[in-house]
């Protein structure tokens, strides 16, 4: 468990994350990061995965393309 103080940024709160837990992200300046929760009192980050992002897109592109053939495909 990694203990985090927050702190003021600018205008608002915030937390900075250590090295170490930058490193487990996989992750770096500028990076997107995103949170789910709370839930009981706890947040969860996971890193932004690009590769993910993209496969996405291409899979809407695709769908939005060739919609009226994957719903005969479908019956």
């Amino acid at each position: 468990m990694v203990n985090l103080e927050v702190c003021r940024i600018g205008d608002s709160l915030g937390v900075v994350l250590p090295e170490s837990v930058l490193a487990q992200l996989n992750v770096a300046e500028g990076d997107a990061l995103q949170m789910t929760g709370p839930m009981n009192g706890a947040i969860q980050l996971t890193a932004q995965n690009r590769l993910h992002d993209a496969a996405v897109a291409a899979g809407r592109r695709c769908m939005a393309k060739y919609d009226n053939a994957l719903r005969e495909l479908a019956k």
